[in-house]
């Protein structure tokens, strides 16, 4: 095509005269053919200011994301761009863990947290619009990826992740089948904590301490109800512990294996002070209750609490024989962010052999850092219910990858055992 700006127009004292020259074919061809370079031009021209000025859809480029829904919200604007979101486990993470990252990095970071995983399902989309990085069970990362909310992960800027236990990042992967989307970080089981002395004086002192028995026996709960009971307030917890006391796959998740755990859970229910994830640490340390079905980082936590108060408490966390579920939590970068390289950076920081032990030294949560076994306390290290040896490994069971079809029976079941009761 003939570039307009080559044969320019005639100009309009050439196109004044009195009489026109006639034209030839000649002339009327070369005028046609500068008219088309000019429409042309001008075409090209529209075409890349719609393009530049329409917004790209979902996922249209990156292989992070994907097209959900038609009219989702646009992403809050970065109000701050030294400034990164993390969103995770209240029992997970703390701010002190920040501290070093923050002066090194001259990021400072916006700790998010939620209380369990079945309130973060819950809001897991809106979530991780305004987050940078996220932390979350496996289920979580399952939802976030199918969902196109998580980046494909940087591994070439995260050395850290060549150092992950293989072993566990082999177990978990039915989690991000492809390995793409999330590292796995820490885990902890979820079992019984209890207040030893508590118990023996009710159940006697050649009680059997280490069965779900304990809370799902009726004669046992009845006994215990007197110095208090507490449940996690969560279907995907509290149905895989009745399960195990049944001698089913805490995973089952048939019909008739929730019926049962519902039936199991209806007959004891009245014996319980309260259903409620967020304050058994607390109720533990404070004596308000003696026996909790909770993630081992709040009993653990619960007896430190109650050591550093000197209350001689002899608080304990035990996996039952029968089994137990295992939970596993993954760090991730949010899709659809514009400071990967930041997040990436927070996720480095975060894997480092020293700061994942920090986390477990303080929070008593196992990591998937195999170097960092060399800066845990030896009491961290050598506790089987943190550390489980194969035998112990052998009773525990992960969370289904994805909700199955029994997720809405579960949780309609569960709204009624921990409703209150009716008020006479």
């Amino acid at each position: 095509m003939t570039d307009p700006s080559q044969n320019p127009e005639p100009s309009d004292q050439d196109a004044a005269g009195s009489t026109p020259a006639p034209q030839s074919a000649h002339g009327s061809h070369a005028r046609a053919w500068r008219m088309a370079g000019v429409l042309s031009a001008l075409l090209i021209f529209s075409w890349a200011a719609y393009v530049g000025l329409t917004p790209n859809p979902k996922g249209a480029g990156n292989p992070g994301t994907s097209i959900t829904a038609d009219h989702d919200p646009p992403l809050p604007a970065i109000a701050d761009e030294q400034s990164l979101t993390l969103v995770a486990p209240g029992r997970l993470i703390d701010a002190s863990i920040m501290a070093d990252f923050e002066q090194s990095s001259g990021l400072k970071v916006r700790l998010v947290t939620y209380p369990d995983e079945d309130s973060f399902r819950g809001d897991a989309i809106a979530q991780t619009r305004t987050a940078d990085v996220v932390l979350t069970s496996g289920p979580n990362i399952r939802l976030l990826a199918d969902a196109g909310r998580l980046q494909i992960m940087p591994l070439h800027r995260i050395d850290a992740a060549a150092s992950l236990d293989p072993a566990m990042v082999t177990r978990v992967s039915a989690y991000d089948p492809d390995r793409f989307h999330a590292l796995p970080y820490a885990w902890l089981t979820i079992g019984i904590g209890y207040d030893r002395s508590a118990l023996t004086e009710r159940l006697g002192a050649n009680a059997d301490l280490s069965t779900w028995g304990l809370i799902f026996d009726p004669t046992s709960a009845a006994r215990l109800a007197s110095c208090g009971l507490q449940s996690i307030d969560a279907p995907t917890a509290a149905f895989p512990a009745a399960l195990a006391y049944l001698s089913r796959s805490p995973a089952a998740s048939g019909v008739a294996d929730i019926e049962a755990a519902a039936s199991l859970w209806d007959g004891v229910k009245g014996f319980f002070n309260k259903f409620d994830s967020r304050d058994i640490a607390r109720n533990l340390a404070n004596g308000e209750v003696c026996a909790a079905i909770a993630p081992s980082a709040d009993i653990y936590q619960a007896r430190g609490d109650a050591r550093s108060r000197g209350v001689g408490s002899d608080i304990e966390f035990v996996i039952p024989r029968e089994g137990a579920m295992l939970r596993v939590y993954f760090l991730a970068i949010a899709a659809q962010r514009e400071r990967v390289d930041a997040a990436a950076q927070l996720v480095s920081y975060l894997l480092k052999p020293d700061v994942a032990a920090a986390m477990t030294n303080r929070k008593w949560i196992a990591n998937a850092v195999t170097r960092s076994r060399n800066f845990l306390r030896p009491e961290v290290q050598d506790d089987v219910f943190i550390y489980p040896d194969a035998a112990v490994m052998a009773r525990l069971t992960l969370e289904p990858a994805a909700p199955g079809n029994d997720s809405g029976l579960r949780s309609r079941l569960w709204r009624m055992i921990n409703a209150p009761p009716p008020k006479r």
